[in-house]
């Protein structure tokens, strides 16, 4: 009889650390885990200031009242004219989605297209998709073209870390847009399951072709680079020796 209620007592003993430890487990992840994710992302990890060289230009909501949203293009081309004429800087990308012609204003897109033509300092931006083109859409001849005016050089030497995030389809822009522009980057930042953005996708596949982000092609055109090598640890910009370290 003392054994057999020695063991009912290990047992249930058991099942209550069992259900304490589930409890404790639940109650971390539903209601703890964001603020101690963010307490020790802000306390510990590193960090470096950005380079004072690096401006960047927003529309708040004083320029939205004064004029109207969305802008007519027309606006983004004064801007763009500015800072060519009297800023000089070394890059600009510009992470705007140009995903339809102004019907209401097709002369001010003239003006923005003309003005973007004349820079060869300037980065557009992308958005990879994961369905498909909607139906109808030519998406092959649509990539195909894509990737013959704005694809990068990259040597893939993975073997099994680095899984970068692959894509079917991306943004559609203009043609005359397209025509317009020289160099183009992704802006796909993607968001974890409690609505933080831990870490920016350098690269990213779309039908099979590999793309540097926005900011990399920024760099990429500054500093004169044409390729990239890639592996399970690094992005390496082949021109500098630049390594980017992936998660």
């Amino acid at each position: 009889m003392k054994n057999f209620s020695t063991k009912s007592f290990f047992i249930k003993s058991a099942l209550i650390h069992i259900f304490v430890s589930f409890l404790i487990a639940f109650v971390t992840v539903v209601f703890m885990e964001d603020v101690a994710y963010n307490f020790m992302h802000s306390r510990f990890s590193a960090k470096n200031d950005a380079s004072s060289d690096i401006a960047l230009i927003v529309i708040d909501d004083k320029s939205v009242e004064r004029y109207r949203w969305p802008w007519k293009r027309e606006l983004y081309a004064k801007i763009l004219a500015y800072l060519n004429d009297y800023a000089h800087p070394k890059i600009i990308g510009y992470d705007t989605l140009i995903s339809n012609p102004d019907l209401d204003h097709p002369v001010s897109d003239e003006i923005f297209y003309s003005q973007v033509n004349k820079l060869d300092n300037f980065v557009v931006a992308f958005s990879p998709i994961i369905e498909d083109f909607p139906s109808g859409v030519n998406g092959k001849e649509y990539l195909e073209n894509f990737y013959k005016k704005f694809g990068v050089k990259v040597t893939d030497n993975r073997n099994s870390g680095y899984k970068v995030n692959t894509f079917k389809s991306m943004s559609r822009s203009p043609k005359a847009y397209l025509d317009s522009t020289k160099y183009a980057g992704s802006v796909q930042t993607p968001i974890d399951l409690y609505g933080y953005v831990n870490y920016a996708n350098q690269m990213v596949s779309i039908d099979g072709k590999l793309y540097p982000s926005l900011g990399l092609r920024m760099y990429m055109k500054m500093t004169n680079s044409d390729s990239l090598t890639i592996n399970d640890k690094f992005v390496i910009v082949d021109a500098t020796g630049k390594k980017i370290p992936i998660k």
